[in-house]
């Protein structure tokens, strides 16, 4: 009998094929919007922590108390224990590079600005972070140093502000360890640019200097110190877990181990935030979607009270009557959901095969943290949670019609026969 009732119901909808095909695709556009919206944020939102973890690693080992209060003379003094704990980790780990971290002073002949130094080690770096691949004029650090050429790669906004460009020297001032004692005094010293580059982010472009590990080490007094180290995974998933076990394997009374997440927690909330907007936007559109559903059927149970009728006397119960209706509003719904994911992915793979251009708003991007090319994604769960929202929405709103159709009695409609 179930059967009887689907196929009766499949064939319903296309008895008026005009005002199915209207509605059907009201629910095609809304699915293919709201998709490509949480596709859309989502992508922004992964380019951001991509962006993050490209600066942060997914895993930060620093000093304990370095991150509250960066000083310099909160070193890694010995980070052979370090690397042997991450050299445990090979396995997860893709890559790892040790940096030395300072605030300085940056001056040009023109111009002078507040600075953050990371001196690296150009090999690994280049392995774990894409710096490289932002250079816009010049090139990457390759670690080569003497005592005559000592490199530098400057954002584009602090070369624009200093007005220098390739070949010409910079002057990174900074405090430093004093000889054999935990205080500090000024180091400095004279650097040639050989690259300059441009990040997404543009706190990054105004502020950030890359120096050779052994440079920063010279110029701050450190011998082979460094301020942390950071971590990157072959997957993003398992940071906890990864995290967890290097703070088992390191001293935790002198070493901090931090995921991204910790050390980037303003971005971790806003992705949060950015997954509970999308939903609530995709919930709105629904609704108006839902709204053309019901009076589909309204209007669908109103034509067919007669028939409705002549079913209720010939023995056809209520329920029967009530999932016929129920059933007609969940074909649409499918319908309609197929019809958007058609059309999402003619917009995904044929419209913006490479993402989505936002040049023209590179500068607000910026200021997020996000490319300008804006490549949208889907995840998993969240596309579940979309589509069982998309059914929920064709189908809950219908209740009224469904029951209306459900309470017709048999003797009033004949009399309208």
């Amino acid at each position: 009998m179930i059967g009887i009732y689907v196929r009766t119901s499949w064939r319903n909808v296309f008895r008026n094929r005009r005002r199915s095909l209207i509605v059907m695709t009201a629910v095609a556009l809304a699915v293919a919007g709201s998709f490509f919206m949480v596709m859309f944020m989502n992508g922004m939102a992964q380019g951001m922590v991509t962006v993050a973890i490209r600066q942060f690693g997914h895993v930060q080992i620093q000093r304990a108390g370095f991150s509250d209060n960066p000083k310099i003379t909160l070193l890694m003094d010995d980070p052979a224990s370090v690397f042997a704990a991450l050299d445990a980790e090979r396995q997860e780990i893709e890559a790892y590079s040790p940096r030395v971290i300072a605030r300085g002073l940056a001056r040009s002949a023109a111009n002078s600005a507040g600075v953050q130094i990371l001196g690296v080690d150009a090999v690994r770096e280049s392995l774990m972070t894409n710096a490289a691949d932002h250079i816009v004029n010049g090139h990457y650090l390759t670690g080569a140093r003497s005592v005559r050429r000592k490199e530098v790669v400057l954002g584009s906004s602090l070369a624009a502000k200093l007005d220098v460009r390739l070949g010409k020297k910079i002057v990174l001032v900074s405090q430093a360890r004093a000889e054999d004692t935990e205080h500090t005094e000024m180091g400095s010293g004279a650097f040639r640019v050989v690259g300059i580059c441009r990040f997404a982010s543009e706190q990054a472009n105004k502020s950030l200097v890359f120096i050779n590990l052994a440079d920063a080490q010279e110029m701050l007094n450190l011998g082979g110190g460094i301020s942390e180290v950071a971590v990157t995974l072959h997957d993003g998933d398992n940071v906890d877990a990864v995290a967890a076990r290097l703070a088992e394997r390191i001293d935790g009374a002198d070493y901090d181990v931090r995921t991204w997440m910790q050390a980037s927690a303003a971005l971790a909330t806003m992705v949060k935030t950015f997954e509970g907007a999308v939903m609530f936007y995709v919930i709105i559109i629904f609704l108006g979607a839902a709204f053309g559903i019901v009076n589909t059927m309204l209007m669908a149970v109103f034509e067919r009270t007669r028939e409705f009728g002549i079913l209720r006397a010939i023995g056809t119960r209520r329920w029967a009557l009530f999932r016929m209706v129920l059933y007609e509003a969940f074909f649409i719904g499918v319908l309609g959901t197929l019809g958007g994911l058609v059309l999402l992915a003619f917009i995904h793979y044929v419209w913006l095969p490479n993402g989505l251009d936002l040049s023209v708003f590179a500068e607000s991007l910026a200021l997020f943290g996000a490319d300008a090319v804006i490549k949208p994604e889907m995840r998993v769960d969240l596309f579940v949670q979309s589509v069982i929202l998309v059914l929920a929405m064709s189908v809950l709103p219908c209740f009224w019609p469904a029951i209306r159709a459900a309470r017709l009695q048999p003797a009033e409609t004949m009399r309208k026969i």
